[in-house]
C-alpha cells in the first residue's frame, strides 16, 4: 500500500504524526507531500529516513500565524490560502505517485480535497480536541470555553460560531472546493476526514460531552524524539540544570510564539525563587537562575529535571508534559490550545493566569503555585496514566489499515 501524508509544511505539522509514518513505512511506501520547501521539517523527515515530496518551487505569500490578526485571517491568509496554491498540482502528483490513501492533517485543507479529487479515502489526523461537537452539550470547536461551560454561554458562542462560518465557509467553497468539481461544506473549521480522524491526545483532554464518534480516535502521542543528535554545549546546560537550584520551571513556548512571548516570562520570572529553564530565545546563557537555550535536543532530559512547564498548549508539547507528570503554567493563543488548555485546568493539572491579557504578578503566581502545590503534580500524574496507556502509533497503524481495508 502506498500512504501520501499531508501536512502542511512546517515542522510542527509534519510532526505530527512522523512515528505513525515510521511504523507504516515498515510494511508500505510512504510519502509526504510537502506543499513547499522547509528545511527544518524535511530535516525531521530524512533524520527519520521518511521519504518526502516538494510540490511547489517556492514558497506562497502566507499570512504568518503568529502575525494573523483575526482567526478568520489566520484561516484565510494561512490556510486556505496554502491550500489553493497547493491543490493546483497534488491531485496529479498523488495520481502520479499511485497513492492508495491519504492521511492528511486536520489543517491541510489541500490534502482532504486532494483525495477527494482524485478519489481516494481520506484519514484525517492531529494533535487536537475533538472537532465533531454537538450543540446540545458540547462547546463548539475552537471557541475556547471549557466542556462544562454554562448552557447561555455555550449557546452565544455557537451562535458567534455559525455567524463567522457563513463567512469562512464562502471563501473556503470559493477557493478550494468548487474549482475542482467539489460539493460545498459547511463548518470548514472542522472538515475532516469520515471514515477515520485520529487525535494524538488523551480523551481526558477531548473537550468534549457528547461520546466520540465511531470514526474519531485517540491514539496518544505520534511524535517522539528519537535519534536525537545531542551536542557538547547542550549537555554542558544539561549538566549545569542538574546543579541548579529547584524548583524548576521549564518555559517552552514553541516555534510560532516563543521568540515574543519568552522573553516575557522569563523577565517576569526575574525574581523567582528557583530556576528557570527557557527555550526559544535567542541568546545562550547559564548562571544560578536561569538556562536558555534555543532549542533543547533532548527535551525529555530537560523535563525530567523540572518541576513544571510554561507552554501555549499545543498537543505534542502537553502530551510530552503529561508522560512526566509534570504539572502546567498555560499561555494559549487561539483556539485549539485554548481548549487542550481548558480541559487540563479542568482536570485539576493546570493553571491559566492570563485569559484575557498578560499580568505579570499573576503569571509568576501561577508558576509558584504549580511548583508548590501538590495537588497539580497529582492530577498530572493521573493524567500521564492514560497517556502511558495510550496507544500510540502501533495502534494508529491499526486504526489506519482498518479504515482503508474496504476500499
Amino acid at each position: 500500500m502506498k500512504v501520501a501524508i499531508c501536512a502542511l509544511s512546517a515542522f510542527t505539522y509534519v510532526a505530527e504524526c512522523i512515528d505513525l509514518a515510521v511504523a507504516l513505512s515498515r510494511e508500505h511506501e510512504v510519502r509526504y507531500f510537502l506543499g513547499y520547501r522547509d528545511t527544518v521539517a524535511i530535516a525531521l523527515l530524512e533524520r527519520r529516513g521518511v521519504a518526502y515530496e516538494v510540490i511547489l518551487d517556492a514558497a506562497p505569500h502566507l499570512v504568518r500565524p503568529a502575525a494573523a490578526r483575526s482567526t478568520r485571517e489566520l484561516f484565510t491568509g494561512f490556510f486556505f490560502a496554502q491550500a489553493n496554491a497547493v491543490l493546483k498540482q497534488l491531485p496529479a502528483r498523488l495520481t502520479a505517485w499511485g497513492a492508495d490513501v491519504v492521511l492528511s492533517h486536520l489543517r491541510d485543507y489541500a490534502g482532504i480535497n486532494a483525495a477527494a479529487v482524485a478519489g481516494l479515502p481520506a484519514v484525517s489526523f492531529g494533535s487536537h480536541a475533538n472537532p465533531v461537537r454537538r450543540e446540545s452539550c458540547d462547546p463548539p470547536f475552537g471557541g475556547g470555553l471549557s466542556r462544562s461551560a454554562p448552557e447561555a454561554q455555550r449557546r452565544l458562542m455557537w451562535q458567534y460560531d455559525r455567524e463567522f462560518h457563513l463567512e469562512l465557509d464562502a471563501i473556503y467553497n470559493r477557493t478550494c472546493r468548487l474549482p475542482y468539481g467539489l460539493p460545498p461544506v459547511q463548518h470548514v473549521s472542522t472538515h475532516a476526514s469520515d471514515r477515520l480522524i485520529l487525535l494524538s491526545l488523551i480523551p481526558a483532554l477531548g473537550n468534549t460531552s457528547a461520546p466520540a464518534p465511531d470514526h474519531v480516535r485517540y491514539v496518544g502521542s505520534l511524535f517522539s524524539k528519537a535519534h536525537t543528535v545531542v551536542s557538547d554545549e547542550e549537555r554542558a546546560l544539561l549538566e549545569a540544570l542538574a546543579r541548579t537550584p529547584r524548583p524548576r520551571v521549564f518555559v517552552s513556548l514553541g516555534t510560532t510564539y516563543g521568540s515574543t512571548l519568552a522573553p516575557q516570562c522569563i523577565e517576569a520570572l526575574s525574581g523567582f525563587a528557583g530556576t528557570v529553564v527557557a527555550s526559544g530565545s535567542p541568546a545562550v546563557r547559564v548562571d544560578s537562575r536561569c538556562i536558555e537555550a534555543p532549542f533543547f535536543a533532548d527535551v525529555d532530559a530537560v523535563l525530567r529535571a523540572c518541576d513544571a512547564v510554561v507552554t501555549v498548549c499545543g498537543g505534542k508539547t502537553v502530551m510530552d508534559v503529561l508522560a512526566h507528570g509534570l504539572p502546567i503554567v498555560g499561555l494559549p493563543r487561539q483556539g485549539e490550545q485554548k481548549e487542550i488548555a481548558m480541559a487540563l485546568q479542568e482536570q485539576g493539572a493546570a493553571l491559566q493566569p492570563c485569559l484575557r491579557k498578560w499580568d505579570a504578578d499573576a503569571f509568576v503566581s501561577a508558576v509558584e503555585t504549580a511548583c508548590a502545590d501538590d495537588g497539580y503534580r497529582q492530577a498530572a500524574a493521573r493524567l500521564q496514566t492514560e497517556v502511558v496507556a495510550s496507544g500510540g502509533a502501533a495502534q494508529a497503524v491499526q486504526e489506519v489499515l482498518r479504515a482503508t481495508a474496504a476500499h
